[in-house]
């Protein structure tokens, strides 16, 4: 795997609650410089709500595979807490893999906050803690870049909904898309 001494030495430093240095595009020019394309294309396809695929269901070590593995447990737990505590029939939702009984306890505790915007910090909160342990052996690989990458979509997405206007905009978005998704289930 090649290494990027260069990009990451550079990088500024984030932090959960401070502001972002780079925003999402600046920080993919600054990538597209000094990474190769294959590496920036791996980069460029991680998200905060990434889709999963065929390929990230084995025991890929790949930082994008453990990280879709994550979100689709815990999406999967709330999903049934979710349904559980709504009524509705959950066998139809996909099965949590199970590997960290962890994530079951944690989603629990988010679906039972009342408030939406420190849910929302939880669960941002959550990630970040999550992608410690992702980063841990990376220190100047794509990797490395990737976690980094994720890191500013969550300040930034922390930031957005820390914004009372653009929070409930985006908030309501979401919860449009949610809830058309939870009727197509049903």
């Amino acid at each position: 795997m090649k290494q990027y001494y260069y990009s990451v030495a550079v990088l500024p430093a984030l932090g959960f609650e401070e502001e972002p240095f780079f925003s999402v595009d600046s920080f993919l020019e600054h990538c597209a410089t000094f990474v190769s394309p294959d590496d920036l294309d791996y980069i460029r396809s991680a998200s905060l709500f990434p889709k999963m695929t065929e390929t990230d269901s084995g025991n890929d070590p790949q930082v994008l595979s453990i990280w879709s593995r994550f979100i689709a447990d815990l999406q999967s737990h709330t999903a049934r807490i979710r349904s559980d505590a709504l009524g509705w029939d959950a066998e139809e939702l996909p099965e949590p893999s199970g590997r960290d009984v962890s994530v079951a306890d944690i989603a629990r505790r988010i679906t039972a906050e009342t408030n939406p915007y420190r849910a929302e910090l939880q669960l941002l909160r959550l990630q970040w803690d999550f992608l410690d342990d992702l980063e841990l052996g990376h220190f100047f690989d794509r990797e490395k870049l990737t976690v980094y990458y994720l890191r500013l979509q969550i300040c930034l997405r922390r930031r957005t909904i820390s914004d009372l206007e653009t929070g409930k905009a985006v908030f309501s978005r979401q919860y449009d898309t949610v809830a058309q998704a939870m009727m197509e289930i049903v």
